[in-house]
C-alpha cells in the first residue's frame, strides 16, 4: 500500500516575505531611537533592534521579514501538477519548490487558497512522470477504522505513522467539518494523506 502512495506525497520548501509590526515605544524613549539616533547607526549594537529597523523609530510601523518553510503535499491531478498543501506553509511565498519522492525537484506556483480551512492548491511547472493519488470515498470511513498517515514533519521527509479513526463529523478544530485520527497530528501534516488501511 506505501509504495503505491509515497509517489504522490510530496516535499515543499517555500521562501517569501511578509510584513511584521515594530512594537510602539514610549514616547519618552523615541528621541533616543530615531533615523538619527547615534544608538541606530552602522556598527551600534542596538542597529538591528526593531526599534531602530524599518525607519519608524519603534513607532509601530511595519517591515518586511523573509522567512522559510517547510511542508508536506499530495498530487492530485498528476497530467496538470496539482498539489494540495497547507495555505500557512505557502502563504506569502515567493518561491515555492517541491521535491518528489524520487529526489527530482520542481518549481511550484499558487493557484487558490482558503485560509480558514488551511487549504492551499499549488501547481508544479512543467510536471512530468508525476503520480496522483487515488481518491477514495470519505462517507466509507467508520469510527475505529485503521489508518497511515505519510508526510514531511520538521523537514524529515516520507515518515510514516498510523492511527485509527476516532470520530467523524467534529466541528470546530480548523474546518466545519472533519475527520479526524487517533491523535492530533502536527500542523504541517494537516494536508497529507491518511490512508484507510482495508483489512
Amino acid at each position: 500500500m506505501l509504495e503505491k502512495v509515497m509517489p504522490s506525497v510530496v516535499s515543499i520548501n517555500v521562501e517569501g516575505s511578509t510584513t511584521v509590526n515594530t512594537p510602539r515605544m514610549p514616547r519618552n524613549f523615541q528621541q533616543f531611537f530615531g533615523d538619527d539616533s547615534p544608538f541606530c547607526q552602522e556598527g551600534s549594537p542596538f542597529q538591528s533592534s526593531p526599534f531602530c529597523q524599518g525607519g519608524q523609530g519603534g513607532n509601530g510601523g511595519g517591515q518586511q521579514q523573509k522567512f522559510m518553510a517547510l511542508g508536506s503535499g499530495v498530487i492530485i491531478d498528476a497530467d496538470k501538477g496539482y498539489v494540495v498543501t497547507n495555505n500557512h506553509v505557502v502563504d506569502n511565498a515567493t518561491v515555492i519548490k517541491v521535491q518528489l519522492s524520487d529526489g527530482r525537484k520542481f518549481d511550484a506556483k499558487m493557484v487558490g487558497k482558503d485560509p480558514r480551512s488551511d487549504i492551499a492548491l499549488i501547481q508544479i511547472q512543467n510536471p512530468k512522470n508525476l503520480t496522483a493519488i487515488k481518491m477514495a470515498d470519505s462517507d466509507a470511513l467508520r469510527v475505529g477504522d485503521y489508518t497511515v498517515a505519510i508526510g514531511n514533519p520538521f523537514g524529515l521527509g516520507e515518515t510514516v505513522t498510523s492511527g485509527i479513526v476516532s470520530a467523524l463529523g467534529r466541528s470546530g478544530l480548523n474546518a466545519e467539518t472533519t475527520k479526524t485520527s487517533s491523535r492530533p497530528m502536527q500542523r504541517s501534516t494537516v494536508v497529507t494523506p491518511v490512508v484507510r488501511w482495508l483489512t
